[in-house]
């Protein structure tokens, strides 16, 4: 803080000035007027103006007491600072030269003025004393609008029926077990949501004035600014909701016809809980290899994973909970509950604004799930920066590929500029080790002569297995399934293959990166299942 003279005792200094009698401060102190609270208190019971009482400070401190007008104050100046924060504080930026930064305060001690000042100027302050009516006119006339919301936004902070909405809301929500609450606004009134598994149930619609209190009520709750009244997204904020330990996700977007908040809630993992990468995929060093590719910058990664098959549910999830503990900024358009990753609540938005806001937080990795009429404007993400993955709901990474080729001739330059890996996963059957046998010679010949050449190369100094079904099988020859995960990494020949239009070529230049052909040498699984 800028030194200052010491904040003077208020009750001693007004009775020695004349300003109360000891009868008034007796008074005074039997209605409450102690501490910070003296002056509100003996204003409000009319013993004093507030005029007199900045009068004697500063006459006691030499801090001038001014009485402003708006021709007075730089307003260039002052657009530099936050209007909300200049209302809150009660501060009115006057001018700035080589020197000092000189301004006009309700409460020069303000440490949090002072600090707010400090995050905008590193010059020394010149501080005078202003009423706070005065500061509240000049604010106005130099501000507008933005003075009238922040003053408004005061007012909320301390709104007990905002609080009291936002509370219910949150309890409950943990009585129902929802994992997400929906403020939605508009001239029409504040709708709440709750979503419940898939759905999203509509709670209650409030009177639209409720509006300003509620969504300052979330940010007080997120740790944010209350008068900064723009987007934010806040995560890992730690709570209890119905006697659980929760971390909460607070998000807010202005709209046309008012805003749109989130509460995303979920349970703090007690130690057991989803499955991670390794696990899923039942190989260490391939879910470290993926991870990596998270990191590479301007990358496109596309990720196969069918839906309905439960031995790869939530390999999306558990490889974006990697990338954060590897230390990458994660942000997705869906929901995934992996600690450190941001996520960008679904709403009415069109998907190219949400991806722009995810590309306003800067992240290194962005995930998502987009329809194909989106795959153009995910693309041209990754030439902004981060690390596309883009999940989709196929069993081959060939078809990935495709899948990322499929946007159009036009765009065939930036997919191949851009696309990094394929990865995709699929359930195979696992041959029972009770029945399996090797494959006779000549049949093998036979066989390898249907096979694609990738893999009739493969296996022709190896052998594979068939399972004709016994007793331990019960005659099926299967013992479960496996999960088979298979990475393409995109080469400069592959990469000039896709320029060229030549998809398939572009497959077969890529590095393959798959146990497939170690698994039926070995007899894990049949011929059948090569892809």
């Amino acid at each position: 803080m800028t030194n200052l003279p010491a904040r003077p005792d208020l009750p001693p200094l007004l009775l020695s000035r004349g300003f109360l009698s000891q009868d008034q401060l007796d008074e005074a102190k039997k209605r409450g007027a102690e501490g910070p609270k003296f002056a509100e208190v003996v204003i409000g019971l009319g013993m004093i103006t507030e005029d007199q009482i900045h009068f004697a400070v500063s006459g006691e401190t030499g801090l001038p007491y001014l009485h402003l007008s708006a021709d007075m104050v730089d307003r260039d100046l002052a657009r530099r600072f936050s209007g909300g924060a200049l209302v809150k504080h009660g501060v009115v930026p006057l001018f700035e030269d080589a020197e000092e930064l000189s301004v006009a305060m309700v409460d020069p001690w303000d440490q949090a003025a002072h600090e707010m000042l400090g995050r905008v100027s590193s010059k020394p302050l010149n501080v005078s004393i202003a009423a706070k009516g005065n500061v509240s006119e000049i604010l106005r006339a130099i501000l507008g609008r933005q003075s009238a919301e922040a003053e408004a936004t005061a007012v909320a902070v301390e709104d007990g029926t905002g609080i009291a909405l936002v509370y219910q809301q949150l309890l409950g929500a943990a009585a129902e077990g929802a994992r997400q609450i929906h403020f939605d606004s508009d001239p029409e009134g504040l709708r709440v949501r709750f979503r419940v598994g898939s759905r999203l149930l509509s709670k209650a619609t409030l009177p639209a004035m409720m509006a300003l209190s509620v969504f300052t009520r979330l940010r007080v709750l997120a740790g944010v600014d209350p008068f900064d009244l723009g987007e934010y997204l806040k995560p890992g904020v730690r709570s209890q909701l119905g006697g659980k330990d929760v971390e909460m996700t607070f998000s807010y977007t202005p709209t046309a016809g008012g805003g749109s908040a989130v509460i995303r809630i979920d349970p703090v993992a007690s130690g057991a809980g989803s499955r991670s990468a390794e696990e899923i995929l039942g190989d260490a060093a391939l879910a470290a290899r993926i991870v990596a590719d998270l990191g590479r910058a301007g990358q496109l990664v596309g990720l196969g994973a069918p839906r309905g098959i439960p031995e790869c549910a939530g390999l999306g999830t558990a490889l974006l909970g990697a990338a954060a503990a590897a230390g990458l900024k994660v942000v997705t358009l869906q929901t995934a509950s992996a600690t450190g990753v941001l996520e960008l609540p679904a709403s009415n938005r069109p998907f190219a604004d949400r991806l722009a806001s995810a590309l306003a937080l800067a992240p290194d990795v962005i995930h998502l799930a987009p329809n194909p009429d989106d795959l153009s404007a995910a693309l041209e993400a990754s030439v902004a920066g981060p690390c596309i993955l883009i999940e989709l709901g196929y069993r081959r990474a060939a078809d990935v590929v495709a899948q990322m080729f499929s946007t159009g001739e036009s765009r065939r330059a930036l997919v191949a500029a851009t696309a990094g890996t394929a990865v995709a996963v699929r359930a195979v059957a696992q041959l029972c080790e009770s029945c399996r046998t090797p494959v006779d010679t000549t049949e093998k010949r036979q066989l390898l002569g249907h096979l694609e050449e990738l893999h009739a190369s493969a296996l022709a100094e190896g052998g594979w297995f068939e399972a004709p079904g016994c007793d331990a099988c019960k005659g099926t020859g299967h013992a479960g399934r496996l999960l088979l995960a298979e990475r393409l990494v995109i080469t400069p020949r592959a990469r000039a293959a896709l320029r060229e239009g030549r998809l398939a070529d572009a497959v077969r230049l890529a590095d393959r990166d798959c146990a497939e052909i170690a698994w039926v040498t070995s007899g894990r699984i049949g011929l059948e299942e090569l892809s």
